[in-house]
């Protein structure tokens, strides 16, 4: 039975200080370097663009206090938030110079393989059952990893969005593992939520922070890692359904050339003025999920963030109902 002493309480309560006291130190820092201006707001509001590096401090932190207290498995929280690490120093790297969008990528490729050639993935689905054939199951651990890390950095484009979805996405996690009495993996998800709750603190809108690659490369690299080596599969696609979707849209309508040149080569899917928000009139205009919502009426950063986090909080509770309903049947 899920219970939580007073090492794992130290544990999850460290991870969560860590990470917050690093956020608030970046969200007071003005140094030129890492300040950006937060596009879809009046003025010229200059933010901090680093502030997922709480999730580096975080990450390394819980591998540090998991070698002295011993509250997970080492090896599991090892093959989690490693992964994660690198990911984060290379969008770090991105954040404060810039790094080719095919390097981002073959680094995502490149950590997919070693993992699964080190490690096997779990091979038991909702739906599905168990997966006997190792090939099968490291290409699909390989591709889970590769579309993760990719569609949830497409969709941080305003103020709350990839770092309140992921924390959603956390959150049913949490429930699933909990409702199949997967008490370690609820506890890897409980130390994912603590790592991230504070930097949804202050990147929610009217942000203090942004999240930089260095963010959303980690939170893609969790959730498609944590889908691969926790049991949660299945129920990872259909809670991360508006992170898919919305990188459907932007592949289809950019034809791939994101890939090639990143965001600079694909046309603006919103364009703003005075914080005022309305679709991009060229016909080659990427399409998204929040340029859907700025064509029928949500003509502001807070209406399209609250539009998209309602897409997930639905994701969830469709996906923690059926998930609910098959634990039952079986």
């Amino acid at each position: 039975m899920f219970k939580v002493d007073i090492l794992t309480a130290l544990y999850l309560t460290s991870c969560l200080l860590v990470s917050l006291l690093t956020v608030y130190l970046v969200s007071r820092s003005r140094s030129e370097k890492i300040l950006t201006i937060d596009a879809h707001k009046p003025g010229r509001v200059m933010v901090p663009k680093i502030g997922g590096i709480c999730l580096l401090t975080s990450g390394l932190a819980s591998i540090i206090l998991d070698i002295i207290l011993h509250v997970l498995p080492l090896d599991l929280i090892l093959i989690i938030q490693v992964p994660a690490i690198i990911v984060g120093a290379v969008g770090l790297l991105d954040d404060l110079g810039d790094v080719s969008p095919l390097v981002r990528i073959l680094v995502s490729i490149l950590i997919s393989m070693i993992l699964v050639i080190l490690v096997t993935p779990y091979g038991k689905l909702l739906f599905i059952g168990d997966i006997k054939n190792l090939l099968f199951l490291d290409a699909l651990a390989c591709i889970m990893m590769i579309i993760m890390f990719n569609a949830v950095n497409m969709l941080d484009i305003m103020n709350g969005i990839v770092s309140g979805g992921s924390l959603i996405v956390f959150i049913g996690l949490l429930i699933i593992t909990l409702l199949r009495r997967l008490d370690v993996s609820s506890l890897i998800y409980l130390t994912l939520i603590m790592q991230v709750l504070p930097l949804f603190l202050f990147n929610k809108y009217p942000a203090r922070v942004l999240l930089g690659n260095v963010g959303s490369y980690m939170l893609g690299t969790y959730i498609g890692i944590t889908a691969c080596y926790c049991g949660t599969f299945v129920e990872t696609l259909l809670l991360c359904l508006p992170f898919i979707v919305n990188g459907l849209l932007i592949i289809a309508s950019t034809r791939g050339r994101v890939f090639i040149g990143g965001r600079k080569r694909a046309s603006r899917p919103i364009l703003c003025k005075d914080g005022y928000l309305y679709p991009n009139p060229d016909p080659n205009a990427t399409m998204s999920l929040a340029r859907i919502f700025v064509i029928y009426g949500c003509n502001y950063e807070k209406d399209v963030v609250r539009s998209i986090l309602l897409l997930f909080v639905i994701s969830l509770v469709l996906t923690v109902t059926i998930s609910f309903i098959a634990y039952l049947l079986t």
